[in-house]
């Protein structure tokens, strides 16, 4: 969602600039978001990494079953791998395809998905 929101901001932003025929501050607006969005997802990462546990009590991984947290926690920890590819990605589709790279989009999004439903069959397959 995060970087959802950035990428619809900046591309509306970089559409306007680019019509006004400031490609410089298409550039300053372009790294200045893929740096906050950058540090916002190392943020996540690290809260993942130190409060799994905590987080995956507050997500309501509580209750009779006792395998229940643990399973929460090992899913918390393997989605924060994806966290910080996941939204830059998201925030550079838009990117590219403004810079007439829709091609480069849809490459990168078809290996990107068929990565994650690999690695998802694979993390299963070893058990967590």
């Amino acid at each position: 969602m995060l970087g959802s929101c950035f990428a619809v901001g900046l591309q509306t932003v970089c559409t306007w600039e680019m019509g006004r025929g400031k490609t410089e501050r298409v550039n300053e607006l372009t790294n200045g978001t893929l740096l906050v969005v950058f540090v916002l997802s190392l943020l996540g990462f690290i809260l993942i990494t130190k409060f799994a546990t905590p987080l995956a009590f507050l997500f309501g991984a509580r209750g009779n079953a006792a395998d229940l947290l643990d399973l929460t926690v090992q899913y918390l920890q393997g989605l924060r791998l994806e966290i910080i590819p996941f939204v830059l990605l998201t925030v550079l589709t838009p990117v590219v395809i403004l810079d007439n790279g829709s091609q480069i989009a849809k490459i990168s999004s078809v290996v990107g998905a068929s990565a994650d439903v690999l690695f998802d069959c694979l993390a299963v397959a070893k058990g967590g």
